[in-house]
């Protein structure tokens, strides 16, 4: 099967002449977008047909320039420290192709087949959001591994059968209060918006490495991914202070990071309804009680975290549903945890800030 992503790569340090290149033909792409006839490459233009929003074009708004594959090239780089690639670029007014380092942000493999990409301008300058894919083998899976999603810790993972328990971004959401009281008590509108960016950075920044270490445990452990469909959560009414949380929490970024990061290995994400995960009790199945981020169950005595009882049924709920559709599947889930065992037995290891589970 073949896996998809986007390398980011950032054009380094072009000369003027081809910095002045790159600005105007981008300058013509916004044209093109807006107004309609402009004189640019022909590829360039079946290319910006194929992939822009025509449908909900925005006039203060700038678009990525598109890029047919067949048209550029990225080639490795010899004897120099500075950067990595080549990226030749096609222009109308300049003859042959505008060639420009660039340096991404991982290695691009010669296996990779390059498709069609764009190139963004950034405050700093711009970059090529190289597409590439490969050809991956599915691994097979042999247990579950739940995410639970929430506010006090962007996400708590529980692998089953073993039962260890990771808390995840535990402190992201003292990053976000810390620039929210900084944009709203500053009257200069030029450094709230470079705060509003420095925010952004760092919230994609925790995200790529709490993504990046769950595709690993599970890929370590062969492990069937399981997430908590998300749906309608930022349409509840929880209060004006709630509700600010809810929707600049990271939680779609997260889920997006997390499904393409485990396509590219190969391995299996599905989503499951989160309906009474965090109601019921991970031991005995009944409906308890969840009061603080602590849940208590009156029939078996059982308390313990609630993200992690939530994230253990979830992991339970996936299993189930894998089951099911096994002969469509492309993996296989072996030996589900039994009903019986003790949640609270789980080991628990705290990832990327926080307190332990």
């Amino acid at each position: 099967m073949k896996a998809e992503k986007t390398i980011v790569c950032r054009i380094v340090g072009p000369n003027k002449g081809k910095l002045d290149v790159l600005r105007r033909e981008y300058d013509k792409v916004q044209e093109y977008i807006h107004n309609g006839e402009v004189d640019i490459y022909s590829a360039t233009v079946q290319a910006m047909d194929k992939y822009t929003d025509w449908a909900h074009l925005k006039d203060d708004k700038e678009y990525p320039w598109y890029l047919r594959n067949d048209t550029f090239s990225v080639e490795k780089a010899d004897n120099t420290k500075e950067f990595d690639y080549w990226l030749r670029i096609p222009v109308k007014d300049v003859y042959g192709k505008v060639t420009v380092p660039v340096k991404p942000h991982e290695e691009i493999k010669e296996e990779y087949d390059i498709k069609d990409s764009k190139i963004v301008r950034k405050d700093y300058g711009f970059e090529l959001h190289l597409s590439v894919s490969k050809e991956v083998e599915p691994v097979e899976t042999y247990g579950a591994l739940g995410i639970d999603m929430g506010l006090n810790k962007l996400a708590v993972s529980v692998s089953l059968p073993d039962r260890q328990t990771r808390c995840y971004g535990t402190h992201i959401g003292d990053v976000q209060a810390k620039y929210y009281f900084l944009r709203k008590n500053c009257s200069d509108g030029y450094v709230r918006r470079k705060w509003d960016k420095r925010d952004k950075n760092k919230i994609e920044d925790i995200c790529h490495q709490i993504s990046r270490k769950i595709i690993d445990k599970a890929k370590e452990k062969n492990l069937l991914i399981v997430i908590g469909k998300l749906d309608g959560i930022k349409e509840q009414d929880n209060g004006r202070k709630m509700n600010r949380k809810l929707h600049n929490f990271p939680h779609y970024k997260l889920k997006r990071y997390i499904k393409y990061k485990a396509k590219w290995e190969g391995m299996e994400v599905i989503e499951v309804s989160e309906a009474y995960t965090s109601q019921r009790c991970s031991r005995c199945c009944k409906i308890g009680d969840r009061q603080k981020g602590t849940f208590k169950c009156d029939n078996c005595g059982l308390e313990v975290d609630s993200d992690k009882n939530g994230a253990h049924n979830i992991a339970r709920r996936g299993i189930g549903k894998f089951e099911k559709t096994s002969s469509d599947a492309r993996g296989v889930v072996t030996a589900p945890e039994a009903t019986t065992v003790d949640p609270t037995s789980a080991t628990q290891v705290s990832e990327v800030g926080g307190n332990l589970c």
